[in-house]
């Protein structure tokens, strides 16, 4: 699981520089583009297909192969997610952390790897520190002040573990309070002092659940 996770990562560092390439070439011909993979195979096509417009021939051929090169990696990296949500069917921590909201397959896995048997971490706290999910400190004249995550440790993990809760955190926005589990109204009690507070505070506690649900090996109770 962790060769896969790896080569996920590998594919996905390689499909962001392919991105920005093809978005810092397109910007020289006043060819604005958006960030996202899918956007850019949507749109790339009509360019290079507008006879009107001021590509050369040799930027539309260098413009195809790099649309070829982005499609092609697209389609290892679905290939790839696919092989692991297999691989995290057959191990039982990784079943137990997908039960966890906001933590997919990918989440899912690559929690498995970093916690291994929990033993590495003496508590929940310690593994979400670890991760940099806790606020650094700055203390003056006996007044304590804390500022944003330390963003210390794992930075894909902790990736993963924001861009989860902040689908979770977006969902809860607009749920009418009498549909709220114990977990959304906490969350909506949270999000009236900031969404991006609301995304970190349950990231963090994703965190220190994934811990202890492998260190005791139990199943997550939605409350």
């Amino acid at each position: 699981m962790a060769k896969q996770k790896f080569k996920i990562t590998i594919w996905l560092i390689y499909n962001k520089a392919l991105i920005n390439q093809i978005r810092g070439l397109g910007g020289e011909y006043g060819i604005a583009m958006s960030e996202g993979a899918h956007k850019i195979m949507a749109c790339l096509p009509d360019y290079l297909e507008d006879a009107e417009n001021d590509l050369s021939a040799l930027s539309r051929q260098l413009f195809h192969e790099m649309l070829q090169e982005l499609q092609a990696s697209q389609q290892r990296i679905k290939e790839l997610y696919v092989r692991l949500a297999h691989l995290s069917q057959q191990n039982e921590d990784t079943l137990r952390l997908e039960s966890i909201p906001g933590i997919g397959p990918m989440g899912a896995s690559a929690l498995t790897v970093a916690l291994g048997d929990s033993n590495d971490f003496h508590n929940g706290q310690h593994f979400a520190s670890y991760l940099g999910l806790v606020p650094k400190e700055h203390s003056s004249g006996g007044k304590v002040r804390l500022l944003g995550i330390t963003k210390r440790g794992d930075g894909y993990l902790r990736g993963l573990l924001i861009h989860g809760a902040r689908l979770v955190v977006y969902r809860v926005i607009n749920l009418p309070e009498e549909r709220c589990n114990g977990l959304q109204r906490w969350l909506k009690g949270i999000i009236a002092r900031g969404v991006n507070k609301a995304v970190v505070a349950l990231a963090n506690k994703n965190a220190q659940i994934a811990w202890a649900l492998v260190n005791q090996k139990t199943e997550y109770i939605t409350r």
